[in-house]
């Protein structure tokens, strides 16, 4: 299994170092969003909350200046249960998008097939466990998509027999008025 405390404290550093040469980017804080394997969501600002997760979802926080004011910027990345980063997309066409900045409350919105399916602004400690449920859900949306597709094949694959069933009857209904009609014409 993946060490999300390591991975996450890179991640936090590739963060800062994003901007560390700037005046006018602060970093403030990251907030640690482990899951378990069950899809127990914790959260906390220490990475060893990490510490025993499946997988996680690390959201970092800077202050940066518009104008005379400072405002906060959030980034989101999800690390999986092999260690990926994955930068915000969760999988199965879900992904998670920002809005921060000036004028704005942070708010992290949650998409699948660009359906927005969850949201939540700040503090997000407390949503962070629906937004892992609303992720879930489209674990089950797929699967009952998949089986809705296939018994609308099974059900096409019959229709196909009985069409070939029907034509088969047709084709001997051709061959007795081909006989009686060449009986006629002897």
């Amino acid at each position: 299994m993946a060490d999300f405390v390591e991975l996450s404290q890179e991640s936090v550093s590739r963060y800062k170092e994003s901007f560390a040469s700037s005046e006018y980017e602060i970093y403030k804080d990251t907030l640690y969003v482990a899951i378990s394997e069950a899809g127990v969501v914790s959260c906390a600002h220490d990475p060893a909350i990490l510490r025993g997760a499946y997988q996680c979802i690390l959201i970092h926080r800077k202050s940066k200046i518009a104008i005379t004011n400072w405002y906060d910027w959030y980034k989101v990345e999800f690390i999986n249960h092999n260690g990926l980063n994955l930068e915000g997309i969760i999988g199965n066409d879900c992904y998670i998008n920002m809005v921060s900045g000036a004028g704005y409350i942070g708010t992290i919105t949650l998409y699948h097939r660009d359906e927005d399916i969850y949201s939540c602004q700040v503090p997000f400690e407390g949503h962070m466990q629906g937004l892992w449920d609303a992720y879930c859900e489209t674990l089950n949306r797929g699967q009952d998509e998949a089986e809705l597709l296939k018994a609308e094949l099974h059900r096409k694959e019959e229709c196909i027999h009985d069409l070939e069933q029907q034509i088969n009857q047709y084709k001997r209904m051709l061959a007795g008025i081909k006989d009686i009609v060449s009986e006629f014409e002897e």
